[in-house]
């Protein structure tokens, strides 16, 4: 079977998001642009972070410090064309992608 390359590559730094992170997925979920990977990159969570990731994104671990450490690593793994980087706390409306690919 072969793969297509995603179009964007959706890129979230972690630590600790358990609370939050569903709603990032939740909006993921329902893009009306469906061409994308998504990579969560957890900077060592100690809650249930990472397992809940692993069900919908591929999941990288970072621990240097801060949001930015993650974005680089979580870019230099993506395979899309473009890069959109997400916060771990924010649901995205469903036309996000679809409004970059436009």
């Amino acid at each position: 079977m072969t793969r297509k390359t995603p179009e964007f590559s959706v890129i979230i730094p972690s630590l600790n998001e358990e609370a939050y992170i569903k709603y990032a997925f939740e909006g993921l979920s329902a893009q009306t642009n469906k061409n994308f990977e998504t990579i969560v990159v957890d900077g060592g969570s100690k809650d249930r972070t990472r397992e809940i990731a692993k069900k919908y994104a591929r999941v990288l671990i970072d621990k240097r410090p801060g949001a930015a450490a993650a974005r680089n690593t979580g870019a230099k793994a993506a395979k899309g064309k473009y890069l959109l980087f997400l916060d771990a706390d924010t649901k995205p409306s469903p036309q996000l992608i679809q409004t970059y690919s436009d």
